[in-house]
């Protein structure tokens, strides 16, 4: 599913953490991160456990995490398989909930892989479903009913957005915003 060359721009853990989507989560909002097995490519560290560091680094408290298994996978670490992807959930302010759904998300699911990085659409029917409030989905491969996509590859992003993200790291968008 994917070579020796991303087909999309990437951030550092410092321009995840310091980026502009700090204020874009309101009060009582919870926000989610994606973090692989695998190593960073720019420092060569594990990306897992520096992902649980980000969610207060955007001004929220983490809260669980959502694990996806996946039919397939790379073993770019010897003998271990990557089949795993993990969704970090976190909160600012209080973490509300719809009435009733205590209890009914699972943190463990399986789903098809479609394209590199774009994350099941199971997740985003469960979010929608169990989470009350606005979504905004950062980083958006493409777009999901009842979510605000910003990606270089949906449609609801914006040049200022665009700017936000990727002007001030130096890190170049592709053309086709």
């Amino acid at each position: 599913n994917q070579g020796t060359e991303l087909c999309y721009p990437t951030l550092t853990y410092d321009e995840i953490g310091s980026g502009p989507s700090r204020d874009w989560a309101t009060e009582d909002a919870f926000i989610r991160l994606w973090a692989t097995n695998s190593q960073s490519r720019s420092s060569g560290r594990p990306i897992l456990p520096q992902a649980f560091d980000l969610p207060e680094l955007r001004g929220c408290r983490y809260y669980t995490t959502l694990t996806w298994s996946q039919p397939t996978g790379p073993c770019p670490f010897g003998p271990c398989q990557t089949t795993t992807a993990h969704c970090l959930l976190g909160y600012r302010g209080r973490r509300i909930f719809p009435r009733g759904s205590p209890g009914k998300m699972e943190t463990a699911f399986e789903a098809p892989v479609t394209r590199h990085s774009e994350e099941p659409g199971c997740l985003y029917r469960s979010i929608a479903k169990y989470f009350d409030g606005p979504r905004l989905d950062v980083l958006a491969r493409r777009r999901h009913d009842g979510f605000d996509a910003r990606g270089n590859e949906a449609e609801a992003y914006s040049q200022a957005v665009q700017q936000q993200l990727f002007g001030q790291s130096g890190v170049q968008a592709p053309d086709h915003a």
